[in-house]
């Protein structure tokens, strides 16, 4: 693989379903691993979590 190409953003929401953000997904991006487990395999997402998110509720 000599490089990454990318694709078309879509909008979507976050996670907490309250604010808006861009998805960009990566042309020949084969896999992502994260603490040891594949949760992204040939573009697609799998039912794999490699963490846990990380709020700070102080605000």
């Amino acid at each position: 693989m000599d490089r990454f190409e990318e694709q078309q953003s879509t909008q979507g929401l976050d996670l907490s379903g309250e604010f808006l953000r861009l998805n960009q997904k990566a042309v020949e991006l084969k896999k992502t691993i994260v603490n040891g487990k594949t949760i992204l395999e040939d573009n697609e997402l799998t039912d794999e979590l490699g963490g846990t998110v990380i709020r700070d509720n102080s605000r």
